[in-house]
């Protein structure tokens, strides 16, 4: 695959070559996809935790409606 990498980003791939960082471009490549993934994982995680919390506060502080199995199947017709 060619990539045809402009100004700013052909600095900083040699910043990460010259620190050490990495061997070549590709090398530079491979590690900011993977931090990446790393982050967008995290952010996610971080995301379902919040809500996951936020449910949990407004069922202690009686904010949500719970139904039980009962009252589904009953008005679902089941």
């Amino acid at each position: 695959m060619q990539l045809d990498i402009k100004e700013p980003y052909t600095n900083i791939i040699q910043r990460f070559i010259d620190f050490g960082y990495a061997n070549n471009p590709e090398d530079v490549i491979h590690h900011a996809l993977l931090v990446l993934s790393n982050q967008i994982d995290f952010e996610e995680q971080y995301l379902v935790n919040q809500a996951v919390e936020t449910e949990k506060s407004n069922l202690k502080n009686n904010d949500l409606k719970t139904y039980s199995i009962d009252e589904v199947f009953q008005k679902a017709g089941l």
